[in-house]
C-alpha cells in the first residue's frame, strides 16, 4: 500500500492523505492496532471477520463508503480485516486529520457522525423506549398479542423478498433477528437483508420475529428507522407484537417482504 505522509496540508490538496495500491492489499488486519479511518475514493474493499476459526466476508464497500472510523476516537485493536478487491485510492485520516476535516470539509465529518449516531440508536438500551412511547402510533387492538394462545402451532415459515423471490427461513423457536450486517460490531442477523436493501433504508438491528406455540409475532427493535409496516399499517416498538398470518405483506424500511407459513392444528 503506497501512501503519502500527512502533514499540515489543507484539504484543498488531498495528496498528503491519500493511500493507493492494487487489488488484494490488506489495509489492516483483525487484531492490528489502529488510530486511523479510511474513506474510499476509488475501488472496492471487503471487510472480513473470523468466526470459530473461519474467516467470513461481512461487508463489501464501494467509493464513498468509509471504514475503521471508531479508531479515530479509540485506540483499540481492529475488530475486522479490511482487504481491497480492486485497485484503490483511499483517504486516510488520523486524529489530527479528522480535526482538520471538521474545519475544512464538514460535510464528510457530518456523514461519518450521522452513521455513528445511527449505530448508537440501534443499540441503545431498552430503558430509552419509555421516553418516546407516547409518540408511537397505536396498533389496532385486534392485532395485539392475544391474552391466551390459540390451539395452532407454526409450521415452516419464511420471509420472501417480493422483488427477487429470495426466501429467508425463520427460526422455529425463539427470536429471529431481521436487519443488515454490522461490520463494526461484527453482527449478522438471522434474516440478513443487506443485499436486498441497497439504499440502506432499514436499521442494522431492525426487527424481531418471535416463534410461539400459536404462531409468529413481529416486533420492532429500539431505534429502528424508516418504520415497519404490516399490510400497510405502521408498527412501532418492541413492547407491541403483531401476529403474522400467511400472505401478510411486511415492509422493513423500503424492503418489501411476504410472510409465508403453513399452520397446522395441534
Amino acid at each position: 500500500m503506497n501512501e503519502s505522509v500527512p502533514g499540515q496540508s489543507s484539504f484543498d490538496d488531498l495528496t498528503a492523505f491519500i493511500v493507493s495500491g492494487p487489488s488484494g492489499d490488506f489495509v489492516f488486519r483483525e487484531g492490528d492496532a489502529g488510530s486511523e479511518m479510511f474513506i474510499i475514493m476509488e475501488g472496492q474493499v471487503e471487510l472480513l471477520k473470523t468466526y470459530a476459526g473461519e474467516t467470513r466476508q461481512i461487508a463489501t464497500l464501494d467509493a464513498g463508503d468509509f471504514f475503521g472510523e471508531l479508531s479515530v476516537f479509540e485506540n483499540l485493536p481492529r475488530d475486522v480485516t479490511a482487504r481491497t478487491l480492486s485497485e484503490y485510492t483511499l483517504l486516510k485520516l488520523d486524529h489530527a486529520a479528522f480535526r482538520q476535516i471538521v474545519h475544512e470539509a464538514p460535510g464528510i465529518a457530518l456523514r461519518m457522525l450521522s452513521k455513528l449516531a445511527a449505530n448508537l440508536r440501534e443499540y441503545r438500551e431498552h430503558d430509552v423506549r419509555a421516553a418516546d412511547i407516547a409518540f408511537r402510533p397505536l396498533v389496532a387492538q385486534s392485532e395485539e398479542v392475544p391474552a391466551e394462545p390459540t390451539s395452532r402451532t407454526p409450521g415452516p415459515a419464511v420471509l420472501v423478498h417480493t422483488a427477487s423471490g429470495a426466501e429467508f427461513p425463520l427460526l422455529p423457536s425463539g427470536e429471529t433477528s431481521v436487519g443488515r450486517q454490522d461490520s463494526v460490531a461484527g453482527l449478522i442477523p438471522e434474516v440478513d437483508l443487506t443485499a436486498e436493501d441497497a439504499g440502506r433504508s432499514m436499521s442494522r438491528s431492525h426487527a424481531k420475529i418471535v416463534a410461539r406455540d400459536d404462531g409468529y409475532y413481529l416486533g420492532e427493535e429500539p431505534g429502528a428507522h424508516n418504520g415497519t409496516c404490516v399490510n400497510g399499517k405502521l408498527l412501532r416498538g418492541p413492547d407491541r407484537l403483531v401476529q403474522l398470518h400467511d400472505g401478510d405483506h411486511i415492509r422493513f424500511g423500503n424492503v418489501s417482504m411476504i410472510f409465508r407459513n403453513v399452520e397446522r392444528p395441534d
